[in-house]
C-alpha cells in the first residue's frame, strides 16, 4: 500500500516480498506443497494473504513472516478496503465464496450461486459489494450484508478468471479464458 514493496506468488511454492526501490527479497513465505495462485496486502500494510493450488489461502504477518491463520479449499483472497475482513473463493467441491472476519477467522458469510468453480472474486471500493467470477461463463454482484445476488453479468464464452471493479465502484471488468475483457456498468 505504501509502494515501498510488491508482493510475487511462485510455481516454486512461495511468495517473496520485494523492496521496490533496490529490486531485493526482503522476505520469502514458505510452507506449501504447490504453487502461489494470488497474493495481497491488507491496506494497511501490515497483513498479507497468499491463496495456492492447494487450497489453502493464508494470513501472514507482514513485517515477521509469522503465519496467522490458514483458509481451506480456496485458491484467491482478497482484504475487504477497511483490512477487517477476508473474501476468498475456489471452493472446488461446493462452487461458493465466502466472507471471514479476518481478525477471529470465523466465517461470516458464504456467497452461493454459481453453477461451477468460483475462480476470482473483488470487494467494491465501499465494501458494500462483491464481485465473483466463475467457470460457468458468468461474473456476479453480491450485497456483502445480506448476500444476495444483485446482478449476473453474462455474455464469456468460457470460464471468467479475474474480476475488478473501477475506481469509483461504478463499473466492473471481466476477464476470461475466452481471450475478452468486457467493461460493464453496474
Amino acid at each position: 500500500p505504501d509502494q515501498t514493496k510488491i508482493l510475487s506468488g511462485s510455481q516454486d511454492y512461495t511468495t517473496k516480498l520485494w523492496n521496490t526501490e533496490t529490486g531485493v527479497v526482503i522476505r520469502t513465505f514458505t510452507g506449501h506443497s504447490q504453487g502461489v495462485y494470488s497474493t495481497a496486502f491488507s491496506p494497511n500494510g501490515k497483513h498479507i494473504l497468499t491463496g495456492y493450488f492447494d487450497d489453502t489461502a493464508i494470513l501472514w504477518e507482514e513485517e515477521t513472516g509469522e503465519r496467522i491463520r490458514t483458509f481451506y479449499a480456496h485458491l484467491n483472497a482478497s482484504f475487504s478496503p477497511d483490512g477487517t475482513k477476508v473474501l476468498t473463493d475456489g471452493e472446488w467441491q461446493n462452487w461458493k465464496a465466502m466472507l471471514w472476519d479476518a481478525q477471529t477467522g470465523l466465517e461470516i458469510r458464504t456467497f452461493s450461486g454459481h453453477r461451477n468453480v468460483v475462480n476470482s472474486v473483488a470487494f467494491s471500493p465501499d465494501g458494500r459489494h462483491i464481485l465473483t467470477g466463475s467457470a460457468d461463463r458468468t461474473a456476479k454482484l453480491w450485497d456483502t450484508e445480506t448476500g444476495a445476488v444483485i446482478r449476473t453479468f453474462i455474455g464469456h464464452f468460457d470460464s471468467v478468471h479475474s474480476v475488478s471493479f473501477s475506481s469509483n465502484g461504478l463499473r466492473v471488468l471481466t476477464g476470461c479464458w475466452d481471450g475478452v475483457a468486457r467493461l460493464w456498468d453496474i
